[in-house]
């Protein structure tokens, strides 16, 4: 039997220290960047804010002796809502590097797509758990305060950024 070798048009092979090394020439370093700069900022701004709930958390009773007991100061729901947008940064990272290897990236993207839709049920459950406002009561109680209107902005802030990350997934899959 004659065997056939087909050679991929868009794999490009340089000559290394350690041998060939065969890399996909379609996939543009720009895109890559992309993600991976979206990934780090989902992962800075998520430990930044996971990093100032646990201090609010551990310090509640000095805060609550200088401020009054009107407010709640229970962060732990706006703790465990990052948590998501902190393993979507990691997933980011880990299908950039999986889309330059060219391996199992489309699998990541189907795990985002997946996780996309977990944070769009969080924020759906918390909504009805607590309301639209669910950031200002658990924060500040059920004070003035707490049900002031500017707190509706990071539920719908949320969902808006759950939607475009299912979004984001469907075009990862695609590439």
């Amino acid at each position: 039997m004659a065997k056939i070798k087909v050679e991929n048009n868009n794999l490009e092979t340089i000559e290394t220290k350690r041998g060939q090394v065969r890399f996909n020439k379609m996939t543009t370093p720009g895109s890559v960047v992309f993600d991976l700069f979206f990934g780090t900022l989902n992962i800075i701004i998520s430990v930044i804010i996971m990093s100032l709930s646990v201090v609010v958390y551990l310090f509640k009773d000095e805060i609550q002796s200088v401020i009054g007991d009107q407010f709640a100061l229970n962060t732990m729901p706006l703790f465990y809502i990052t948590i998501p947008i902190l393993l979507f940064g990691i997933l980011l990272h880990i299908y950039s590097i999986e889309r330059i290897a060219q391996r199992f990236y489309k699998i990541y993207g189907l795990v985002i797509f997946a996780l996309g839709f977990i944070i769009l049920g969080i924020i759906i459950f918390m909504i009805f758990k607590y309301s639209i406002n669910w950031l200002g009561i658990s924060v500040f109680g059920n004070t003035s305060l707490g049900h002031n209107y500017l707190f509706y902005f990071p539920s719908i802030l949320y969902i808006v950024y759950s939607i475009f990350i299912i979004y984001y997934s469907l075009i990862m899959m695609r590439r």
